[in-house]
């Protein structure tokens, strides 16, 4: 899936069965990039250690791929653990407590 450890193609049928999640990944940031030209969105994520991939499927009208940040990991149906505050990097505040995050676009 991935070429040359830091790149990965971009395909519809890539996202046929769920969203493409890197957990803890090497770096702070990801850049979605045409071949077709010099156009690229680049997300920083310096507050997130996991970078989700999505896209719909099944819908030729909905033609976006989404770069998501995440501070914690979803529960799906099959999940042996099914508590959102035991899930990996799941970020919990007492009261009064804050939670500072943060995530920047840069679009070429």
């Amino acid at each position: 899936m991935l070429c040359d450890e830091n790149k990965l193609y971009m395909t519809r049928e890539l996202f046929d069965f769920d969203v493409i999640m890197k957990d803890k990944p090497q770096s702070a940031c990801a850049t979605l990039r045409s071949d077709k030209g010099e156009s690229a969105v680049t997300l920083y994520y310096p507050d997130s250690d996991c970078i989700a991939v999505w896209s719909p499927t099944g819908n030729d009208d909905a033609a976006f791929v989404c770069l998501e940040p995440w501070t914690s990991v979803p529960v799906y149906c099959d999940d042996e653990n099914e508590s959102i505050e035991q899930k990996a990097h799941a970020v919990s505040l007492q009261p009064g407590e804050y939670f500072r995050y943060r995530y920047d676009i840069c679009v070429k």
